[in-house]
Protein backbone atom coordinates (compact mmCIF):
# COMPACT_ATOMS: atom_id res chain seq x y z
CA UNK A 1 0.00 0.00 0.00
CA UNK A 2 3.03 2.05 0.80
CA UNK A 3 3.75 1.82 -2.62
CA UNK A 4 0.43 1.70 -4.56
CA UNK A 5 -0.93 4.73 -3.36
CA UNK A 6 1.92 6.82 -4.57
CA UNK A 7 2.43 5.42 -8.22
CA UNK A 8 2.48 7.15 -11.43
CA UNK A 9 2.56 3.63 -13.15
CA UNK A 10 0.93 0.33 -13.35
CA UNK A 11 2.78 -2.71 -11.81
CA UNK A 12 1.96 -5.55 -13.63
CA UNK A 13 2.60 -8.86 -11.96
CA UNK A 14 4.29 -12.12 -13.80
CA UNK A 15 5.15 -15.54 -13.18
CA UNK A 16 4.27 -18.81 -13.57
CA UNK A 17 4.18 -19.54 -9.27
CA UNK A 18 0.97 -19.67 -7.64
CA UNK A 19 -0.24 -16.30 -7.59
CA UNK A 20 -3.77 -16.34 -5.93
CA UNK A 21 -2.24 -15.12 -3.25
CA UNK A 22 -1.64 -11.64 -4.94
CA UNK A 23 -5.09 -11.57 -6.56
CA UNK A 24 -6.00 -9.38 -3.16
CA UNK A 25 -3.91 -6.87 -4.50
CA UNK A 26 -5.42 -6.53 -7.99
CA UNK A 27 -6.33 -2.75 -8.52
CA UNK A 28 -6.37 -0.32 -10.92
CA UNK A 29 -2.90 0.17 -10.98
CA UNK A 30 -1.85 -3.34 -10.11
CA UNK A 31 -2.43 -6.19 -12.70
CA UNK A 32 -1.68 -9.94 -11.80
CA UNK A 33 -1.16 -12.05 -14.87
CA UNK A 34 0.17 -15.03 -13.58
CA UNK A 35 1.63 -16.91 -16.57
CA UNK A 36 2.41 -15.40 -20.06
CA UNK A 37 2.90 -17.26 -23.44
CA UNK A 38 5.43 -14.19 -24.26
CA UNK A 39 6.88 -12.00 -22.13
CA UNK A 40 8.36 -10.03 -25.17
CA UNK A 41 6.11 -7.76 -25.77
CA UNK A 42 5.77 -6.88 -21.81
CA UNK A 43 9.58 -6.14 -21.64
CA UNK A 44 8.80 -3.81 -24.55
CA UNK A 45 6.23 -1.77 -22.31
CA UNK A 46 7.67 -2.19 -19.04
CA UNK A 47 10.65 0.43 -17.59
CA UNK A 48 12.15 -1.36 -14.99
CA UNK A 49 11.19 -5.25 -13.46
CA UNK A 50 10.98 -6.56 -10.14
CA UNK A 51 13.19 -9.51 -8.99
CA UNK A 52 11.93 -10.23 -4.92
CA UNK A 53 14.08 -13.04 -4.38
CA UNK A 54 14.59 -14.06 -0.81
CA UNK A 55 15.38 -18.05 -1.43
CA UNK A 56 16.97 -20.19 -3.70
CA UNK A 57 19.68 -21.78 -6.57
CA UNK A 58 20.09 -22.07 -9.87
CA UNK A 59 20.71 -19.51 -12.71
CA UNK A 60 19.42 -15.81 -12.46
CA UNK A 61 17.51 -16.11 -15.67
CA UNK A 62 15.26 -13.28 -14.57
CA UNK A 63 18.02 -10.59 -14.34
CA UNK A 64 19.62 -12.22 -17.49
CA UNK A 65 16.32 -11.75 -19.29
CA UNK A 66 15.22 -8.12 -18.03
CA UNK A 67 19.40 -7.04 -19.07
CA UNK A 68 18.94 -8.49 -22.70
CA UNK A 69 15.73 -6.04 -23.46
CA UNK A 70 17.73 -3.12 -21.65
CA UNK A 71 15.24 -3.03 -18.77
CA UNK A 72 16.90 -2.51 -15.09
CA UNK A 73 15.56 -3.82 -12.01
CA UNK A 74 14.84 -3.83 -8.24
CA UNK A 75 16.11 -7.42 -6.72
CA UNK A 76 18.17 -8.21 -3.45
CA UNK A 77 21.45 -9.56 -4.00
CA UNK A 78 20.40 -13.40 -4.15
CA UNK A 79 18.12 -12.34 -7.00
CA UNK A 80 21.87 -11.44 -9.35
CA UNK A 81 24.63 -14.28 -7.83
CA UNK A 82 26.98 -15.16 -9.81
CA UNK A 83 26.34 -12.47 -12.44
CA UNK A 84 28.07 -9.22 -13.51
CA UNK A 85 25.73 -6.84 -13.01
CA UNK A 86 26.13 -3.95 -10.50
CA UNK A 87 24.41 -2.84 -7.99
CA UNK A 88 23.85 1.22 -8.35
CA UNK A 89 25.52 1.17 -11.91
CA UNK A 90 22.85 -1.86 -13.24
CA UNK A 91 20.39 -2.29 -11.16
CA UNK A 92 18.61 -1.14 -7.72
CA UNK A 93 19.38 -3.53 -4.70
CA UNK A 94 16.39 -3.55 -2.37
CA UNK A 95 16.85 -6.34 0.72
CA UNK A 96 13.96 -5.10 3.35
CA UNK A 97 10.63 -3.95 2.85
CA UNK A 98 11.69 -0.40 3.63
CA UNK A 99 14.44 -0.80 0.93
CA UNK A 100 11.46 -1.91 -1.32
CA UNK A 101 9.40 0.90 -0.38
CA UNK A 102 12.10 3.58 -0.79
CA UNK A 103 13.55 2.06 -4.60
CA UNK A 104 9.93 2.26 -5.94
CA UNK A 105 8.84 5.71 -4.68
CA UNK A 106 12.04 6.71 -5.18
CA UNK A 107 13.05 6.04 -9.23
CA UNK A 108 12.04 8.38 -11.56
CA UNK A 109 11.82 7.14 -15.88
CA UNK A 110 15.11 9.05 -16.14
CA UNK A 111 17.09 6.60 -14.12
CA UNK A 112 15.11 3.44 -15.06
CA UNK A 113 16.53 4.39 -18.64
CA UNK A 114 20.09 4.94 -17.54
CA UNK A 115 20.33 1.98 -15.26
CA UNK A 116 18.59 -0.14 -18.85
CA UNK A 117 20.83 1.37 -21.18
CA UNK A 118 23.96 0.35 -18.70
CA UNK A 119 22.90 -3.33 -17.99
CA UNK A 120 22.17 -3.95 -21.98
CA UNK A 121 25.60 -3.34 -22.49
CA UNK A 122 26.70 -5.61 -19.37
CA UNK A 123 24.49 -8.04 -20.53
CA UNK A 124 25.50 -7.98 -24.55
CA UNK A 125 28.90 -8.10 -23.08
CA UNK A 126 28.93 -11.04 -21.40
CA UNK A 127 25.78 -13.31 -22.81
CA UNK A 128 25.56 -12.30 -26.37
CA UNK A 129 25.70 -15.11 -28.47
CA UNK A 130 28.93 -14.17 -29.99
CA UNK A 131 30.67 -13.08 -26.95
CA UNK A 132 30.04 -16.52 -25.07
CA UNK A 133 31.12 -18.21 -28.23
CA UNK A 134 34.62 -15.90 -27.87
CA UNK A 135 34.94 -16.22 -24.27
CA UNK A 136 34.44 -20.09 -24.38
CA UNK A 137 37.30 -20.48 -26.98
CA UNK A 138 39.08 -18.81 -25.10
CA UNK A 139 38.86 -20.90 -21.69
CA UNK A 140 39.33 -23.84 -24.22
CA UNK A 141 42.56 -22.70 -25.39
CA UNK A 142 44.02 -22.08 -22.23
CA UNK A 143 43.12 -26.17 -21.71
CA UNK A 144 45.45 -26.86 -24.00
Amino acid sequence: PEVVESLNARLHIIGSGDSDWLKGFASEKVNVLGQVSDLKEHYQHAHITLIPLFMGSGTRVKAIEAGSFGRSFISTALGVEGLPFVAGADYIQAETKEDWIRALNSLSYEQASEKGNHIFSTAEKYFEKKSLAKRFLQLISKLS
